[in-house]
């Protein structure tokens, strides 16, 4: 944003600016959330200013998210994984577009298949479409080296393992893990413990070795 900033007050002084609009448009999105009004001015100066103002779009997006300014973003610079992870969220609960909403997100899965959260939305944005749990474990044991970096992954990897009746391994899996506890996930890994063992028990007494 101090590119942008030092762009838009160049313009001011009569001085050319475009230099530090490229500069801020070739920066890391990591951890840059604008949100002052005066933020809006100077993004919207870049947007004019810019042929391709990819990453401008995509900041007043997340501004101005019920006007869906960054799907220009996403025309401008396809490859920023973010975006369309904004877009799927925008699709589903805005405009009530499952299909939109899925193939947005898988085009953020493939852009950035090495990042847990995004694999944690999409995830998340199957169990709302109801993709079979089936379906689900396939991808978790698939990308077992993603989702093993999240706590609230590891214990939907082990969910599943129970709804598909593996309690053998959905115990196993939660003993030989060590879970931090996490605002949200109260109670998430003891209930999953308690159902393998429950069911567990149950499969040793009809097989009669109780």
């Amino acid at each position: 944003m101090l590119f942008y900033y030092k762009g838009y007050y160049q313009s001011l002084a009569g001085k050319d600016g475009g230099e530090a609009l490229l500069q801020a448009e070739a920066c890391s999105t990591d951890y840059c959330f604008p949100n002052k009004l005066e933020d809006i001015q100077v993004l919207e100066y870049a947007k004019e200013r810019l042929e391709a103002p990819a990453r401008a779009c995509y900041y007043l997006g997340n501004l101005f998210y019920d006007k869906l300014q960054y799907e220009r973003a996403a025309e401008m610079e396809p490859g920023l994984a973010v975006v369309w992870r904004n877009l799927s969220l925008a699709y589903y609960n805005k405009k009530k577009d499952k299909e939109a909403a899925r193939a947005a997100m898988e085009k953020a899965r493939s852009l950035a298949p090495e990042d847990a959260r995004i694999f944690l939305e999409t995830d998340q944005l199957y169990k709302k479409l109801e993709v079979p749990a089936k379906e689900r474990l396939a991808r978790y044991e698939t990308d077992r080296d993603v989702f093993m970096r999240r706590d609230d992954l590891k214990i939907e990897y082990a969910t599943l393992l129970n709804l598909l009746g593996r309690y053998g391994e959905a115990y196993s899996f939660i003993m030989e893990n060590r879970f931090h506890p996490w605002e949200g996930g109260e109670g998430k890994v003891t209930t999953q413990y308690t159902v393998a063992l429950v069911e567990l028990a149950k499969e040793a007494m009809e097989a009669g070795n109780w």
